[in-house]
């Protein structure tokens, strides 16, 4: 690249360098595969957090995704399930990535229930206890398969708060339902953002 010819420095935006500028106004930087740097001429302007400070972040704020002892957690392999979803706006994948505000399920037959989503693992786990973040749900349950149709392992009625948790004595399951049964008064979508398991 070129540069005027009274600029003999160049600070490198973010990342804690300089580069020189040579007469004539050439300077030769390194690029990695889809890199990309920004220059000034400007020392303070380019004293902002660094890249490597801020990817750092990043990768610990992704690390905190995953909850110690969640079993439901998108690297155990947990597959998603759900008895219907709208056409936009609803990712059920997303309600097993750690982001408990984050994007999620959303039904696609309102006012009508019951809903459900059924997390499968591919090999049995013991759950004990499941916790679910929504702003829409008022009564619920936990079931597992039996036979042909599902047992009821716990139940809750007029959840008002935006985090429910059911326990119940653990079991070994490799299949789990959450099923609604009715949603908050003005509410007729049942609105999942995140649904985590613990063994206890």
């Amino acid at each position: 690249p070129h540069m005027p010819q009274d600029v003999d420095l160049l600070h490198v935006v973010s990342e804690d360098r300089t580069v020189a500028v040579t007469e004539g106004g050439v300077f030769s930087d390194r690029f990695d595969l889809y890199g990309t740097h920004i220059y000034t001429c400007d020392a303070k302007t380019a004293q902002r957090e660094t890249a490597a400070a801020a990817l750092a972040r990043v990768e610990e704020l992704d690390a905190a995704r995953r909850r110690a002892g969640n079993l439901a957690f998108e690297d155990n392999k947990t597959t998603v399930t759900v008895s219907s979803k709208t056409t936009y706006g609803s990712t059920p994948a997303r309600v097993i990535d750690g982001v408990r505000d984050g994007m999620g399920w959303r039904d696609n037959t309102p006012n009508e229930y019951p809903d459900w989503l059924e997390l499968q693992w591919p090999e049995a786990v013991t759950v004990g206890r499941v916790v679910v973040f929504t702003t829409s749900v008022e009564d619920a349950a936990v079931l597992i398969p039996d036979g042909d149709g599902w047992k009821e392992l716990a139940a809750v009625t007029g959840v008002t708060e935006p985090e429910l948790t059911l326990t119940f004595p653990a079991v070994t399951t490799g299949r789990l339902r959450f099923e609604v049964r009715k949603s908050r008064p003005d509410e007729k979508y049942t609105w999942i953002t995140e649904v985590e398991t613990y063994k206890e």
